[in-house]
C-alpha cells in the first residue's frame, strides 16, 4: 500500500522508500521520515498536491509525487 493510499487518521508503518532524487531522501530522513516508523495520516486539501503525516510528534508534508513512492504497512492497534 502507498502513503497516499491511507485515509485520514489512519496509521501506518514505513516499510520501503523508493524516491530516486537523493536532496529528497535526504530531506525526509532529517524530518524523521524513515523505515519503520510509525506515522498517522492528517488532512491535506486536495488543491494543495500534499501529503500531511506525523510522525515522532512533527507534522511533516511531502508532494503527491514522492509520497506516492512510499511503501506503508496499515497499523491496527488491535
Amino acid at each position: 500500500m502507498k502513503l497516499t493510499e491511507l485515509n485520514i487518521g489512519d496509521k501506518a508503518i514505513l516499510a520501503a522508500i523508493e524516491v530516486d532524487e537523493d536532496m529528497v531522501r535526504k530531506t525526509l530522513l532529517l524530518n524523521g521520515v524513515c523505515l519503520g516508523s510509525l506515522v498517522e495520516k492528517n488532512y491535506s486539501p486536495s488543491y494543495a498536491k500534499l501529503c500531511n503525516i506525523s510522525i515522532k510528534g512533527r507534522m511533516v508534508s511531502i508532494r503527491n509525487r514522492d509520497a506516492a513512492k512510499i511503501e506503508v504497512v496499515k497499523y491496527s492497534e488491535e
